[in-house]
């Protein structure tokens, strides 16, 4: 039920098309997985911004489910419990170009960025962890702040 509702509603907010899910358990839950398409080509900036909002929202998720607690293997489930696929397509559904990212994702706190190299062959063109990637978002996000409040306060003194 968590993993549904985490892809509806990332279907609604991100525009990403729930295709899968799985998870890693014996006597406890140690991972839960979700998989997506994204029907239009993205750069690192914005897949970082994907991925790191699709861990969130699904760690939020299992984490205020009081009921699925006692099965999982650590409470609070963070990133490292949390794994998101987002398969890349064009918007036409066919493959993207060798050079463009075609698959992204979130495993065990580390984010991956691959193209294909080869015809089936998949190249990591960056990897970063997941606190990483948090705080780049964040530095990018205060610099879009600051660059906006500056342009606002010149308009206010002219």
């Amino acid at each position: 039920m968590i993993t549904k509702n985490v892809a509806t509603q990332l279907k609604n907010e991100l525009g990403l098309t729930p295709f899968g899910s799985g998870g890693q358990a014996r006597k406890q839950i140690k991972m839960l997985a979700l998989a997506f398409l994204c029907h239009k080509p993205i750069d690192i900036e914005t897949g970082r911004e994907l991925l790191i909002a699709a861990v969130n929202k699904f760690a939020a998720e299992i984490n205020a489910n009081e009921a699925i607690r006692p099965y999982l293997n650590n409470y609070p489930f963070g990133p490292k419990n949390i794994e998101i696929e987002i398969y890349i397509r064009k918007p036409n559904g066919k493959e993207v170009e060798s050079d463009e990212l075609c698959i992204i994702s979130a495993s065990d706190g580390v984010l991956k960025y691959q193209i294909y190299s080869g015809k089936y062959n998949l190249k990591t063109v960056y990897e970063e962890t997941f606190e990483e990637a948090l705080q780049k978002l964040n530095r990018a996000k205060q610099s879009a702040y600051t660059a906006r409040d500056s342009k606002i306060g010149s308009v206010c003194v002219r």
